[in-house]
C-alpha cells in the first residue's frame, strides 16, 4: 500500500477497490429480474405451503391457506417491481 507522510499526524493512503465491485459467486434470487418461470406458492394438506418454479418443488413450509393467498400476492408485486437503482458514488 502507497502512502505518503505529509506532517506528523497525517498520512494519505491509496484508495483500496470497493468490495461490491468484487463478483463473488452467490445463489440466485427469485426476484431477480434476469430469473425466468413462474413462481407460485401451493397450499398442501395439513397446513404447510410448497413454494414452485414451474413444476419444480423448491421447499415447503408451515403456513395456512389465508397465508398463501398473501404469500402470492405478495411474491407477484415484488417480482413485477423495478429493480433498485445501484448506490451512487
Amino acid at each position: 500500500m502507497a502512502s505518503a507522510i505529509l506532517a506528523d499526524n497525517l498520512r494519505i493512503l491509496r484508495r483500496r477497490q470497493c468490495l461490491t465491485d468484487c463478483n463473488f459467486p452467490s445463489r440466485p434470487s427469485i426476484l431477480d429480474s434476469n430469473f425466468r418461470g413462474d413462481i407460485w406458492i401451493a397450499f398442501q394438506d395439513p397446513d404447510f405451503l410448497t413454494l414452485f418454479h414451474g413444476k419444480q418443488r423448491l421447499v415447503t413450509f408451515a403456513g395456512t391457506r389465508m397465508d398463501c393467498v398473501a404469500l402470492n400476492s405478495r411474491l407477484f408485486e415484488l417480482r413485477q417491481a423495478k429493480p433498485r437503482k445501484k448506490c451512487r458514488r
